[in-house]
């Protein structure tokens, strides 16, 4: 199945597609691919089992140090059956689309825990620090604070002190 999809990308001049076959990506294979580059798209199916292999993939391959961003289809459950739908043009503007992997764990956990309630946003945030205490820019670590402040409507200096606790039990009991 995921080699009919890089063959639908490569014919659509998407020459760098790889396939990682399943849920059977490595870390091995994810710092071979970090030889060749410093930023990959998932795009996996949409299903669940899709949306799970994403999050074990994206874990992965941000371990190694590669910028992840994923690219979530709604209108066909994977690259192939989306071009042959509605051609490269269209797939050339929903590459536009891409969330980062943090964003995508984040809409990803509202789905399974929708947030009511002021322990369920300090869960979610507890539930995504490790993603974020892995991101190595200040900028870009502070976006995602930022980001988690606004979705969440609390103050930045909240979600900051929230990551900041869970950085602290992290080293704690390392």
């Amino acid at each position: 199945e995921g080699y009919m999809d890089v063959l639908a990308l490569q014919q659509a001049g998407y020459g760098n597609a790889v396939a990682s076959l399943g849920t059977a990506l490595t870390r091995e294979q994810a710092q071979l691919l970090r030889r060749y580059t410093q930023r990959i798209i998932i795009c996996y199916d949409s299903d669940p089992a899709g949306v799970k292999a994403t999050l074990r993939a994206g874990a992965i391959l941000t371990d190694v140090g590669l910028r992840v961003e994923v690219l979530r289809l709604t209108a066909a459950k994977d690259p192939d059956e989306y071009i042959k739908k509605f051609g490269r043009e269209d797939f050339q503007k929903i590459l536009k689309t891409t969330l980062t992997y943090i964003e995508f764990k984040y809409h990803t956990l509202l789905e399974e825990l929708p947030v009511r309630t002021i322990p369920e946003k300090a869960e979610v945030i507890a539930r995504i620090s490790p993603d974020i205490l892995k991101v190595t820019s200040p900028a870009e670590r502070e976006g995602y604070e930022r980001f988690l402040s606004l979705e969440l409507g609390l103050s930045l200096e909240a979600v900051q002190r929230e990551i900041a606790g869970v950085e602290e039990k992290k080293t704690k009991y390392r």
